[in-house]
């Protein structure tokens, strides 16, 4: 915000209800008066001409005089959008200067004269048309100047809504041009210094175009249509106009329109479209091209050139966010980046002779005057303006003159008094700062940011909010222990008879209660978000106001009931859920807290009976911490399992009650009905214990042991590190899951492909049965019909391969997710790892794996796992896919995957010893070389496969 605002002695409302735009303002003094000064030109989109000075003095100035009725010279309604106004020297032998407006579909030239004496208040202006141009398309802007470099003349240069550029040699046409590759037009000017046209391309470029290569170049192949436009054969024949053009331009009634003011009709030859096509091409004059070409890489707002010692320009260009001085050949001279959004520009030579001084407004009312790229000043405005000029009225020189999109006319100048409004600050803000305090604060934050780099897990929201607590708007989130029922599945109702629990999915009711200190906190948002598949109903709940608890009771007001079920039937990734609350504190200040709980485990699983022949199996050895319970109790650990066996046997006649017992539990799934995990208990009696997880799917294990372990720690128990053996690491199945889930999406891109080429073909075909149907004479639809219900039958099947595909890419997903959380569980037990080598295989080896089809999770691993090897040595060193492109195969990824397993196994280290040099490992060098061979010679699949033959205990004894 500006200290300072502009004083305007002079303002008027232009009409009412008329809308303007920045074109619409043109200073001049366009009534030739020999005192120069200039008069305000404005015309609306409505189509009212105004034509406005000031009686104002020098004296006058210091007040805020108002504008008067005869302020208003002319006001001429006619009865088009005018776009663009300006002012030139547009009659030959006439050195006067004459009002040029621009209409959608015609360009006219005015006269203004004065006669004196005739009016009661003095002189009367008069508006005269000299000569008008009708155009053949719809305009856009124009440009004037001395083209060719002629002198004491102005050519007229007309930019349409396609690119074309119409020129004018005042009262007759010369020629016109159709730029290349133009999608939407920009600003346009003129250099006079080497007789070129620099405009804003759609590709947002700056191009600059030679009047002489202009004049000769050759047109482009061309047809002229019945009320003027230019139409290309192929034009014509997609849009099933073909044969109707064909006819129309070989009728007797046909003739070509003029680009010029005169209309004249010519022989009227039958051309069919081919021949009109091979008369343009036959056309002579070398190609279009552009003189030279700068990209800004953004949008250009506005276009404005200078010429300081009359030999070279200057072309300042205004971006949305950017400001630039680019030199007459097209080089980069400055360049200023704007923090603020700029709405228009106006430039003008420094009276000083300092170079050149450039004015932007901005959208927050602000005028910035710089000095070329220096900013000297900062101005409020009375309003938004679009439009911004620079002004000598009388005695009054550079007087600013502003417009708005509403039609307020200002004319003002740079004072320097200050504002009135300034918002008043707290005197509590204005009080020193106390330095202890802000160090001792200082000090809590570096604490928490270095324990959290150190621990490399976040801090709890609690601890977070305790340390900016002094206002006391801390929130305290609890969830209540759940409770589970069943609900029927399919839409069914839970109130009909359970015959079978396969027909049940489950339904947990829980409670979330927030206390806070504070007095009263507003706009409290609480929304719980988890992964896939987990929905919650309501997911947002919105508390106008939460205030203090009344001792140890709860205010009711402030406990939320939260409903959690399955949306689809598929195994989550994690038991893993968020609560999310943002407030306001006393001080309106905005705040989020965050905080993780765990779903139970009967939401997901339900005891089954048990089921031999699992082939997976993972064996730990338990170690019992003081005031652990011992020996381990399966149905403690698995409480709310437990507890949901009441519910279970209700509905199965009670057979559930028998799959869980104090050493043994058998468990299933709600989602998928196959897939068993068993888990036992050894060694009850001993003082160690041994648990053993089994089953027939690498995912039911990966998610039932990394809750396990979780449980575990929380009654005190942990496992013991360095008993876990390299055999009983499922990586086959876990690079076969890989693989599963790769092909899976690649099937997924190639299916969406195939839909989107077939949406097509049904969008052609209805494109041409739509001409068929328009068309008078009914002729036969040549099978049409057929093929479109044949093509509409293979976009329903393929969509509905698209719906499976994706519910498949989902499951994948989740289960790769739970599979690499069980492998950081499993190298972190079965070797002491620092903490800090944890963290990192947390970070490279990530096991959040999102439903991602263009930037997966193979790539962003494959670059983590790449750029680990290339710091210490291994497999693969200097091939990162540094674009995260989609890669033709997971072969070098399960290559790396087997090197981080076998030197964490071997060598109990993420990094490579010292005493391996020249690729060569102590935990295998042979391997290491086969890998680095492989990705050389493309062979590494057969890597993988004799990696997985040979045992890797047996090579480090050999090493050994």
């Amino acid at each position: 915000m500006s200290l300072f605002i502009s004083r305007d002695w002079w303002s008027v409302n232009c009409g009412s209800d008329e809308h303007f735009s920045a074109n619409s303002l043109e200073i001049a003094n366009i009534d030739n008066n020999p005192d120069g000064s200039d008069k305000m030109i404005t015309g609306s989109l409505e189509g009212i001409l105004r034509i406005y000075t000031t009686c104002s003095s020098s004296d006058e100035i210091s007040s805020l005089k108002p504008s008067q009725a005869n302020d208003l010279l002319l006001e001429v309604d006619l009865k088009l959008p005018i776009l663009q106004i300006s002012c030139g020297h547009l009659l030959t032998d006439s050195k006067s200067l004459h009002l040029a407006v621009l209409h959608p579909r015609k360009f006219s030239v005015y006269s203004i004269s004065t006669t004196h004496g005739v009016a009661d208040h003095g002189s009367a202006y008069n508006i005269l048309l000299l000569y008008e141009h009708s155009l053949p398309k719809s305009s856009y802007n124009f440009v004037l100047g001395p083209f060719g470099q002629i002198k004491d003349r102005d050519f007229i240069c007309i930019q349409s809504l396609d690119g074309t550029l119409f020129f004018y040699e005042q009262e007759s046409f010369a020629f016109s041009r159709q730029l290349p590759e133009v999608l939407l037009p920009g600003p346009l000017i003129y250099l006079a210094t080497n007789d070129s046209f620099v405009l804003s391309s759609s590709s947002w470029c700056i191009e600059s175009y030679r009047y002489q290569v202009l004049a000769i170049a050759r047109s482009e192949p061309n047809q002229s249509g019945p009320l003027g436009r230019k139409l290309s054969g192929m034009d014509m024949v997609d849009s099933g106009l073909g044969e109707l053009a064909t006819s129309i331009i070989a009728s007797p009634s046909y003739s070509s329109t003029s680009p010029s003011s005169t209309t004249t009709i010519g022989d009227t030859r039958r051309k069919s479209i081919d021949e009109l096509s091979t008369d343009g091409q036959q056309s002579g004059g070398r190609k279009l091209t552009s003189d030279w070409s700068l990209s800004i890489g953004e949008p250009c707002l506005d276009l404005r050139t200078h010429s300081l010692d009359r030999r070279t320009s200057l072309i300042i260009t205004l971006g949305e966010r950017n400001l630039f001085l680019i030199g007459e050949n097209g080089s980069l001279l400055w360049m200023k980046k704007l923090n603020f959004t700029p709405l228009c520009m106006h430039t003008y030579p420094s009276d000083a002779g300092e170079g050149l001084m450039i004015l932007l407004a901005s959208e927050m009312r602000t005028l910035l005057i710089f000095n070329e790229h220096r900013l000297l000043w900062s101005s409020r405005m009375p309003f938004t303006a679009i439009a911004v000029a620079r002004a000598r009225f009388h005695n009054v020189k550079g007087a600013l003159v502003y417009l708005s999109s509403d039609g307020t006319l200002s004319a003002a100048y740079l004072g320097t008094n200050p504002s009135i409004n300034i918002v008043p600050i707290k005197s509590s803000e204005t009080d020193l700062i106390d330095y202890d305090e802000a160090e001792k604060e200082l000090s809590e934050l570096r604490r928490i940011i270095s324990s959290y780099n150190t621990d490399g897990n976040p801090l709890d929201a609690s601890e977070v909010g305790n340390s900016h607590s002094q206002d006391g708007s801390l929130i305290t989130i609890q969830v209540s222990n759940p409770i589970l029922s069943m609900v029927r599945d399919r839409g069914m109702s839970i109130t009909e008879p359970r015959e079978d629990v396969e027909d049940f999915l489950p339904l947990v009711d829980f409670t979330i209660s927030l206390s806070t200190h504070s007095n009263t906190l507003t706009n409290v948002r609480l929304c719980v978000q988890g992964d896939c598949p987990f929905v919650f109903e309501p997911s947002l709940i919105l508390f106008s106001s939460l205030t203090a608890n009344d001792g140890d009771s709860v205010n009711p007001n402030n406990i939320a009931t939260i409903v959690a079920t399955l949306s689809s039937p598929l195994i989550p990734a994690s038991l893993k859920a968020d609560v999310v609350v943002t407030y306001f504190s006393e001080k309106n200040v905005p705040k989020v807290i965050r905080d993780t709980f765990h779903l139970p485990l009967s939401l997901v699983c339900r005891t089954v009976q048990a089921t031999r022949d699992l082939p997976l199996r993972l064996t730990f050895d338990l170690l019992a911490k003081s005031g652990s319970p011992n020996p381990l109790d399966l149905r403690q650990i698995l409480l709310d399992l437990t507890n949901s066996e009441s519910m279970a046997s209700s509905g199965t006649g009670g057979e559930g009650s028998m799959n869980i017992e104090s050493d043994y539990v058998s468990i299933g799934f709600y989602a998928e009905s196959s897939v068993n995990v068993s888990i036992y208990v050894h060694g009850k009696q001993s003082s160690s214990q041994q648990i053993r997880i089994q089953s027939n799917s690498l995912h039911g294990l990966s998610f039932i042991i990394v809750e396990l372990l979780n449980r575990l720690a929380f009654f005190k128990y942990s496992i013991e590190h360095g008993k876990m053996d390299r055999k009983q690491v499922p990586i086959k199945e876990y690079l076969a899951l890989v693989d599963q889930r790769f092909a899976t999406r690649i099937k997924l891109l190639e299916t969406s492909a195939r839909l989107g080429q077939l949406s097509g073909y049904y969008r052609a075909i209805q494109k041409r049965l739509l001409v068929k149907f328009r068309d008078r004479n009914s002729s036969s639809l040549s099978n049409m019909d057929i093929l479109i219900e044949d093509i509409h039958s293979k976009i329903l099947k393929c969509t509905n391969e698209l719906v499976l595909l994706q519910k498949d890419f989902e499951r994948l997903s989740n289960a790769l997710s739970s599979a690499t959380s069980l492998f950081h569980r499993i190298l972190e037990i079965s070797v002491d790892l620092p903490k800090d080598s944890v963290n990192r295989i947390h970070c490279l080896w990530s096991a959040t794996v999102s439903p991602d089809l263009e930037e997966g999770w193979e790539e962003r691993t494959e670059v983590s796992f790449m750029s680990l090897f290339s710091e210490s040595g291994g497999p693969g060193t200097g091939l990162i896919n540094s674009q995260l492109e989609i890669p033709s195969d997971t072969n070098h990824l399960k290559v790396l995957i087997n090197a981080l397993i076998d030197r964490v196994f071997t060598e109990r280290t993420l990094r490579e010893p010292a005493s391996s040099v020249a690729g060569t490992s102590s935990f295998g060098g042979n391997v290491a070389l086969r890998g680095k061979k492989s990705f050389s010679m493309g062979s590494s699949a057969e890597m993988i496969q004799e990696e997985e033959e040979e045992c890797p205990e047996k090579e480090c004894e050999k090493n050994e």
